[in-house]
């Protein structure tokens, strides 16, 4: 049976402090925050890295499609591949 919120016993201090300490606890060992690059002292945000490295993923990806003849598959050959772009550049900033 469900209890209604006004007549839990627990406070709402109670039940933030739980809240924080699983959240602090999932971020331990996890570094969440994406830091400025030094690449020969000038700081580069790290965006500008995953682009970079995404263009050469990209055209990695590109190469094997074209040569197996997948690109053919495709109505409008430019569009997925600036589709192909975003989606390589946003699975590099989530898992690497």
């Amino acid at each position: 049976m469900i209890t209604p919120l006004w007549e839990s016993s627990r406070t709402c201090e109670e039940s933030r402090g739980k809240f924080v300490e699983q959240s602090v606890s999932w971020q331990q060992g996890h570094n969440l925050m994406l830091t400025e690059v030094n690449l020969f002292g000038v700081f580069v945000a790290p965006l500008s890295i995953y682009a970079v490295a995404a263009v050469f993923v990209t055209l990695l990806l590109r190469s094997i499609l074209w040569r197996t003849g997948a690109l053919s598959w495709f109505w409008h050959v430019a569009l997925f591949e600036i589709a192909l772009y975003v989606c390589v550049l946003c699975l590099l900033i989530l898992y690497v």
